[in-house]
């Protein structure tokens, strides 16, 4: 068992397309002293029947792609954003330094791990910080705050943009894919417009910006 806070783990949920991948997770969560359990498809679009079998004292270890055999519909940043809204605490899991994680699903991702092979104490600590923003306490580089975005290069074939956010770093354009977007927002996008957004402008690299609850103007 694992204590974190107010919260007592005893299972963890390996949620990854790969068996090999779930087999050697299980190595890690006993380690931690911890029962795993291992998921062999999230095929429910609406994960009702995943939820189903979620206990009060679980917690989530996903990987990052999810669809490449016919494991789930969609990949795990979705899959860790629905967790987040129901209360459970997870760690995704992703080797890609940019992987294509939703910037408006990064807000609900605090237990983020940019590799495939956590340690314990690595597995523990993103734990930690879902559960104490499950909480309402995030980290100062997780913290939301309404903050000006100004649209530069619109790229129509990639269909994404680059925003500069002048209150994070006025010389860094980040990459925002326009799937990300609500769509009265992706109708608006065009050189140098601006609109307002919630943004963790207190995070250190551009990969860990989110963007959320967009505004017009």
């Amino acid at each position: 068992m694992l204590k974190i806070g107010d919260r007592q783990i005893k299972r963890a949920v390996i949620v990854d397309d790969d068996s090999n991948a779930r087999d050697s997770h299980e190595f890690l969560i006993r380690d931690m002293n911890l029962t795993p359990y291992k998921v062999n498809e999230v095929r429910n679009g609406n994960l009702q029947s995943f939820f189903d079998k979620i206990q009060p004292s679980d917690a989530i270890l996903c990987d990052f792609h999810l669809k490449k055999r016919d494991y789930a519909q969609r990949n795990g940043d979705w899959v860790m954003w629905r967790c987040f809204q129901e209360g459970i605490p997870g760690a995704l899991c992703t080797s890609i330094h940019e992987a294509p994680i939703r910037r408006d699903y990064l807000r609900y991702i605090p237990g983020l791990l940019r590799k495939v092979d956590p340690s314990p104490d690595e597995l523990r600590l993103a734990w930690t910080k879902c559960i104490e923003e499950l909480a309402g306490e995030p980290q100062p580089s997780r913290r939301p705050w309404r903050t000006l975005v100004r649209v530069g290069d619109v790229d129509k074939k990639r269909k994404c943009f680059y925003a500069v956010v002048p209150a994070w770093n006025a010389r860094v354009k980040v990459r925002i894919d326009l799937d990300n977007l609500p769509e009265n927002i992706r109708k608006l996008v065009k050189p140098d417009h601006r609109f307002h957004a919630l943004v963790n402008t207190g995070a250190m690299d551009s990969a860990d910006l989110y963007f959320d609850e967009w505004e017009e103007k």
